[in-house]
């Protein structure tokens, strides 16, 4: 991004240190959350995240559990841990909102991390051994269960709620240039994951967390992840947008993941996005994930309305802003409330306030103008 585009948005000096503190002291109460949420609209896209947290699901009738749903059009449960209650809420809710009509009928999204319960991290790709088959078979149990659970209470609530998306995040294996064998293990290992996930669940969009390009504390610092090799399966290719406050890099890496998908023939850039928490610079570190960074909210006002509103998608402002209308769907990574990311909420509500063009933000403690 050149200076002219961060122009548009700059403010002086001084301005940034006043701001800084009053965006920091502004914490909202669960029920101004819930309230400040029921007043908006759904996104115009769906927003599936890691699996949501108690705080969410173990209240059925929640009004907290109901917005959020309706604001993000989906309901997220983790493939790993999710109980019959978490999926009867997950049901339950989607049924309920559905009756209402929506633009988009609410789906719910499933995460799973293959091969990170039972095989040996320190095992190459090409191992076949009996903990690879565990692996596969844990993950066949677990969406079959989980399957099973979805259409036990679709019968109980007379409903058709469906899944959406199966969310994969695999960080064991690592691409290695030059090693054909390795690499071949690697890529018949993810899709027997894509593979299974796919005829369970022939409706519901396959997203990989890290097949894309990223940005790193090096030479060069654009480097393509290392979590896939470029020939299995693409549905999409994904971008984690892990430093909203650096909007130009941020940017730049949803440019350069969108070129690469060009390369390898897919259309559709998945961002996978952090609210009040990534990557943030450090002294003993260049870069830390804090799980916990009220940043200033008008950089989730921002990426809000960037990745959502039509305006900015257009391949002709690509260049300017970056090519959102490649993202169909969207991913929150940490998921909506969780605990150990207690601005969340306030995030949210920008990141929403920007998708809708509400020019309000003094109460979250940013900038009106």
């Amino acid at each position: 991004m050149t200076f002219q585009t961060l122009n548009r948005y700059s403010i002086p000096f001084f301005a940034v240190l006043v701001i800084a503190g009053s965006s920091a002291a502004v914490s909202l109460s669960r029920l101004q959350i819930i309230e400040e949420m029921a007043s908006l609209k759904p996104l115009a896209k769906v927003h599936y995240s890691w699996g949501w947290p108690g705080v969410l699901l173990d209240d059925p009738n929640g009004r907290l559990l109901y917005h959020t749903a309706r604001i993000m059009n989906a309901v997220s449960i983790s493939g790993h841990s999710a109980t019959a209650q978490k999926v009867r809420a997950a049901v339950y809710t989607c049924a309920r909102l559905n009756r209402t009509d929506p633009d988009i009928p609410l789906t719910v999204g499933i995460n799973y991390s293959p091969f990170h319960y039972v095989l040996d991290p320190n095992v190459p790709p090409t191992y076949r051994g009996p903990t690879y088959q565990e692996e596969l078979d844990r993950f066949i149990g677990r969406m079959v269960r989980i399957k099973e659970w979805i259409n036990q209470y679709n019968d109980y609530y007379q409903s058709d709620v469906h899944v959406g998306a199966i969310l994969l995040d695999m960080e064991r294996f690592h691409f290695q240039p030059g090693n054909d064998q390795w690499n071949e293990g690697m890529r018949t290992a993810l899709n027997a994951v894509h593979d299974r996930a796919q005829t369970l669940f022939p409706y519901a969009r396959v997203e990989w967390y890290g097949r894309g390009m990223r940005w790193i504390n090096g030479d060069p610092p654009w480097r393509q992840s290392p979590y896939f090799t470029g020939k299995e399966k693409l549905s999409s290719l994904s971008c984690s947008l892990y430093f909203v406050p650096e909007i130009g890099r941020t940017l730049e890496l949803y440019r350069r993941t969108a070129a690469l998908a060009d390369q390898l023939g897919v259309q559709d850039v998945t961002p996978w996005v952090a609210l009040a928490s990534g990557y943030r610079r450090g002294v003993e570190t260049p870069f830390y994930f804090d799980l916990d960074w009220d940043y200033e909210v008008i950089y989730s006002y921002l990426i809000g309305r960037y990745i959502n509103h039509s305006w900015f998608g257009v391949p002709e402002r690509s260049e300017r802003f970056a090519p959102f209308g490649r993202a169909k769907v969207v991913v929150f990574y940490p998921p909506p409330f969780d605990p150990r990311t207690p601005h969340w909420g306030k995030h949210f509500i920008a990141y929403v306030r920007g998708a809708q063009s509400v020019k309000q933000l003094s109460d979250l403690g940013g900038p009106d103008r």
